[in-house]
């Protein structure tokens, strides 16, 4: 089960430092890709479910269930690593799923007593910080201690570029940062 709280972020060098001198672990930073799939009905998403590959350094692919009714964001999670991104695009395919959606990410990784806390920077939708813990009091306790705004957002990313896609009236698959982004990121 995933028990997560996601805000905007406003501030990231405070949350920085907050967690820095709250005894968090640095992890890393890496460009997350993201493709989603589902059959051509769009089945698993009208049933509130998802399905994606995310390579970064490495492949995996993830199901997560329907939400629960919660405060926090709750659902079902299963996760498969793959060798590859070819060989798990591969196998999805060939059983009838298609490729809807693709999105990168930024995320830099923190680990903070039993909660992993990520900064989340997405093209066009800007930055966001995600608590993920065992219960919803440990997400309490570390937003606390990290000073975060309880201003939590239920949508999913996915949901949140719909959403823009929606409100500008743009048509897209993809949301991707530039190659000269990708580059300034690897250096």
């Amino acid at each position: 089960m995933e028990i997560e709280a996601k805000v905007r972020l406003k501030n990231p060098s405070k949350l920085r430092t907050s967690l820095m001198s709250g005894g968090a672990n640095y992890i890393g930073r890496t460009l997350e890709k993201n493709w989603l799939y589902d059959y051509p009905e769009r089945t698993l998403m009208r049933a509130d479910k998802l399905l994606r590959i995310r390579q970064d350094v490495r492949t995996v692919l993830t199901f997560k269930g329907p939400r629960q009714r919660s405060e926090y964001k709750m659902r079902e999670e299963l996760q498969l690593e793959f060798p590859d991104t070819s060989s798990a695009r591969s196998l999805l395919e060939a059983v009838g799923f298609v490729s809807w959606f693709y999105y990168e990410k930024i995320r830099e990784t923190w680990r903070l007593d039993t909660c992993e806390i990520v900064l989340d920077d997405l093209p066009e939708l800007g930055l966001f910080v995600e608590v993920e813990a065992p219960t919803a009091d440990e997400i309490e306790s570390v937003m606390k201690k990290l000073k975060l705004k309880r201003e939590l957002i239920s949508l999913s990313y996915v949901e949140l570029f719909q959403d823009l896609l929606k409100r500008t009236n743009k048509r897209a698959a993809e949301f991707k940062f530039s190659p000269e982004f990708k580059s300034a990121l690897a250096s």
